[in-house]
C-alpha cells in the first residue's frame, strides 16, 4: 500500500470531499514527479496489490483534483496511482478517493511530501520534482529545502542531477552510477565531456575520493595554467555568443560552495570545453598582434619539432621558452631558514611561515626577465593554437648574465635542434623509429598472448606470490585498467560470477601492468604466473613473430653482445 499523505498546513486548509469514482473517469498525473516515478513502477508489486484490492478491496483511499477535460469534468491523481491501476486489473468499476481543489503547484508539493516519505525515491525523481517546484514558486533551493525539510545543499545537488547527459541518467537509473559520483559528472560542461567522464569511471567501482581524483585530473582546468584574464567578458565564440568571465561563472569551483569543498580549491574549471575555446580565441588575438607587428610564427611540422609537450621544462632543443617561470635560477630567497641561536620557537616559526608564503608565489616567467621577443626569439604555434616564444640558449644566457643572473651549468651542454631538419638525418631517425615500433608490436603482441593464455588456464586458488601482489598493488594502485575487455566475456559481472572466476578476475587484475612495454623490461610477473601454469611463453612469443613477420625481432629474446669499451 502507498504511504499516507503529510499532514501539512496547506492539506488542512483544503476542502476535503471523499467519493467513489469511475475508474475511466481519472487519468494519471503529468507532473514530473510522478511521471517518472511511473517509469519504476515494479509490474511484479503491482500484480501482488491487484490480488490484496481483489480480496480486502481498497482499503486506502487515493488522492485526486478535479481537472476540466473538453468541457466536462473529470480527476487526476495525486497520489495512488498504483493502488488506482490495481483496482483496474482487480475488475474494479469505482475507487474511493478525496477529492481536493489544488493548483498544480499544490499537487506537485503534496506529491513531493508524500513521495520523500517511501523509501527508495530516485534521486532523479527528487531533482525533477524540486525543479518544478522552484519554478512553479520562483524559489531558490533553500526556500524549498525549508519546505521539504532538507538542506539547501541537498536539495542543490539534487536539482543538480538534471544535468546529466542522457548517457548519465541511464546508468544513474540503472544503478551502475552513485548519485554521488554522477553528481560530480554532471558538474562538467557538456554532454561529450560527461560522457567521457562516465566512460572512464565505469570501468571499475571506484570510491568517491578516487573518482573525484580522476576527474579533476583529467576532465577539469586549474585556471591558473589560463593564458587569458580570468575577469575577460569580451571574449565570444564565433557565432559572438558572450563566453562568460571565470571570476563570476558557475562552472569556477569557487561559484559552487559544495564543489570548492571537495576540491579544497576555488580556481578549478569544470567546463574544459569553455577554458579551450577560451584559450584558442585569446592565441588568435595575440597571433593577429604579434603578425601586425612583423613577427613570424612557424606552425605545422616546423612547429612541431620545437613545441614544448605539456609536461616539458624550460630548456628543449636548444631552445629557453620565455612562457615559463624562472624556477632555474638562483633567487637569493631560495635557501630555507634555520633557527637562529638564541631564537625562540614561535619566533623562528614566525619567521618561516612568512618565507614560505614569500616564495610560495609564483616565479616571474622568462619573458618578464627579458622581455617581449628579445632578438633571435621564435614563435611557435602550440596545442590549441598557443604561442610559445622560443630564445636560443646561447642568447639567453648572454642576456641573463648581463641582468645579473646565473643560469644552470647543463644549459650549454643542451644542443639547439636547427629549424629544418637534415635530409639524411630524418631518413636515418625513421628507419630507427620504425624499427622501435616493429619490435614494440611484436612485443605488445606476446604479452598479450601470454597474458591471455595464463586467463584461459587460470583455476586457482591463490597462491602466495598473488596475495603478496594483492598487497603490493592495493598499496600503490589507484584504480583499474580496461586492458581486460579482449579476454572478460561479455556480459561478466561480479554478482553472477563464481567464487573461482572472481579470484581468476583479482589474480590476473594483478598482472596487467606487465602489458605496459614502454618501460623495456621483461614481463616478469607474467613469465612466473605463465611457467607455475605450464604455458610455454616461448612458443606464444615465436608464433607471434611467424604472424606479424617482423624483419627486425628474433625468435628468442637473445642475450646482447657486451658494448666494446
Amino acid at each position: 500500500m502507498n504511504a499516507p499523505l503529510a499532514a501539512t498546513a496547506l492539506a488542512t486548509a483544503l476542502d476535503v470531499t471523499l467519493e467513489h469514482i469511475p475508474l475511466d473517469n481519472i487519468r494519471v498525473s503529468p507532473l514530473p514527479v510522478q511521471t517518472l516515478r511511473r517509469a519504476r513502477f515494479d509490474p511484479a508489486a503491482l500484480l501482488e496489490l491487484a490480488a490484496s484490492i481483489k480480496a480486502l478491496g481498497v482499503a486506502q483511499p487515493i488522492v485526486v483534483r478535479p481537472v476540466p477535460v473538453q468541457g466536462h469534468v473529470r480527476f487526476e491523481i495525486v497520489a495512488g496511482e498504483r493502488r488506482w491501476i490495481a483496482a483496474d486489473r482487480a475488475g474494479l468499476d469505482h475507487v474511493p478517493a478525496i477529492v481536493r481543489e489544488l493548483t498544480d503547484e499544490q499537487a506537485l508539493e503534496l506529491q513531493l511530501v508524500e513521495n520523500l516519505q517511501r523509501e527508495g525515491l530516485h534521486p532523479l525523481e527528487e531533482g525533477a520534482g524540486y525543479k518544478q517546484l522552484m519554478d512553479l514558486k520562483h524559489a531558490d533551493a533553500e526556500t524549498i529545502g525549508a519546505l521539504v525539510g532538507k538542506s539547501r545543499s541537498y536539495v542543490y545537488s539534487r536539482t543538480k542531477l538534471l544535468d546529466l547527459c542522457p548517457a548519465g541518467r541511464e546508468a544513474l537509473q540503472a544503478g551502475t552510477l552513485d548519485a554521488s559520483q554522477a553528481l560530480l559528472i554532471a558538474r562538467l560542461g557538456g554532454d561529450k565531456l560527461q560522457r567521457k567522464a562516465l566512460e572512464r569511471l565505469n570501468h571499475s567501482a571506484l570510491s568517491y575520493q578516487a573518482a573525484l581524483r580522476i576527474l579533476r585530473n583529467d576532465f577539469m582546468v586549474p585556471l591558473d595554467t589560463a593564458p587569458f584574464d580570468h575577469d575577460d567578458a569580451t571574449l565570444e565564440t564565433k557565432q559572438h555568443e558572450p563566453l562568460p568571465a571565470c571570476s563570476t561563472c558557475p562552472s569556477r569551483s569557487g561559484n559552487d560552495a559544495e564543489l570548492n569543498v571537495a576540491l579544497n580549491d576555488p580556481h578549478i574549471c569544470t567546463d574544459k570545453p569553455c577554458f579551450d575555446i577560451k584559450a584558442r580565441i585569446f592565441w588568435q588575438r595575440q597571433r593577429q598582434t604579434l603578425e601586425a607587428s612583423g613577427a613570424k610564427i612557424l606552425s605545422g611540422d616546423q612547429a612541431a619539432k620545437l613545441a614544448p609537450g605539456r609536461y616539458d621544462g624550460a630548456v628543449k632543443n636548444g631552445y629557453l621558452n620565455l612562457n615559463v617561470e624562472a624556477e632555474e635560477l638562483d633567487w637569493p630567497d631560495d635557501e630555507e631558514p634555520t633557527q637562529a641561536k638564541g631564537e625562540t620557537t614561535e619566533a623562528f616559526e614566525e619567521r618561516l611561515n612568512a618565507w614560505e608564503v614569500h616564495v610560495s608565489p609564483t616565479r616571474p616567467t622568462y619573458r618578464a626577465l627579458l622581455g617581449d621577443n628579445p632578438p633571435g626569439t621564435v614563435l611557435v604555434e602550440g596545442k590549441g593554437a598557443a604561442l610559445h616564444a622560443l630564445l636560443p640558449l646561447a642568447d639567453a644566457v648572454k642576456l641573463l648574465k648581463a641582468k645579473g643572473h646565473t643560469p644552470p651549468k647543463y644549459w650549454s651542454s643542451s644542443p639547439q635542434k636547427p629549424l629544418f631538419d637534415d635530409p639524411a638525418a630524418t631518413a636515418k631517425a625513421t628507419a630507427e623509429r620504425a624499427r622501435e615500433e616493429e619490435q614494440m608490436k611484436v612485443e605488445e603482441e606476446y604479452r598479450a598472448r601470454l597474458f591471455k593464455a595464463i586467463w584461459q588456464k587460470w583455476k586457482g586458488p591463490l597462491k602466495r606470490p598473488d596475495l603478496e601482489r594483492i598487497a603490493g598493488i592495493i598499496k600503490e594502485y589507484d584504480g583499474n585498467d580496461d586492458v581486460l575487455d579482449d579476454v572478460v566475456p561479455d556480459g561478466w559481472n561480479f554478482v553472477k560470477a563464481t567464487e573461482p572466476e572472481l579470484l581468476r578476475y583479482i589474480a590476473c587484475v594483478l598482472l596487467v601492468g606487465d602489458l605496459d612495454v614502454y618501460h623495456h623490461t621483461k614481463p616478469a610477473q607474467l613469465l612466473e604466473v605463465a611457467q607455475r601454469l605450464n604455458i610455454d611463453a616461448k612458443k606464444i612469443r615465436a608464433q607471434v613473430i611467424a604472424d606479424l613477420k617482423p624483419t627486425s625481432v628474433a625468435p628468442e629474446d637473445k642475450p646482447k653482445p657486451a658494448a666494446k669499451k
